[in-house]
């Protein structure tokens, strides 16, 4: 097994993150589309602007987070099970590869309000993940997963991460989504390794 220090990712610099979701009014606010929510909020706190980039079949905005240092931020307009088109043309374009980008993204096996940083992995029965990883050819590439768990077992999967939240998980919702902006930011200005041992920790809710 590698060492931390030798996975590939954990001390790159990030110049790529991408949230995963599905373009339109349809998906909006569905738990499938928390990728799509961090960056948004992202974007709204720094004041930033989403721009077309039909090229890519992405949305994207330029982030200088710290001075002469800047990211591409990117919503790949795809279609989730298709993100990975779009990504590695982003990658191609841009000459990042996967090891410095961050893909942002739901996860039901993660509980509501919790996230986890990882350095890389499988695709862990996640759609967008699964086509990144086709495209680029990898899998090691930095994510970081969005706690929408536990799945309903009443529900069928997809049912369950295209529905909407319930009105009892906006505050760990909004709570989460800030601490995906900060583990972003983190992970950006520091390490990926200082933003795993910052927010890879049970987080309380209220």
């Amino acid at each position: 097994m590698d060492a931390p220090s030798d996975i590939p990712g954990l001390k790159s610099l990030i110049r790529l993150v991408v949230g995963l979701g599905n373009p339109g009014s349809r998906y909006a606010g569905t738990r499938h589309n928390l990728g799509f929510v961090a960056l948004d909020e992202l974007a709204r706190q720094q004041k930033l602007t989403w721009s077309p980039a039909p090229k890519h079949q992405s949305e994207t905005a330029s982030w200088e987070f710290q001075p002469g240092r800047k990211a591409l931020i990117a919503k790949p307009q795809t279609y989730m099970n298709l993100s990975g088109q779009s990504v590695r043309s982003l990658c191609d374009s841009c000459k990042i590869s996967p090891a410095e980008m961050l893909v942002v993204c739901d996860d039901c096996e993660i509980p509501l309000g919790e996230l986890r940083i990882r350095p890389q992995g499988g695709p862990g029965g996640h759609n967008g993940l699964a086509s990144i990883i086709e495209h680029c050819q990898t899998e090691a590439f930095p994510r970081l997963r969005l706690g929408i768990g536990p799945a309903d077992p009443t529900m069928d999967l997809s049912d369950f991460v295209l529905g909407r939240f319930r009105p009892e998980d906006k505050v760990p919702i909004e709570n989460l989504t800030n601490r995906a902006v900060s583990a972003i930011t983190t992970s950006l200005s520091h390490s990926l390794e200082r933003a795993m041992n910052e927010f890879n920790r049970k987080q309380l809710n209220p």
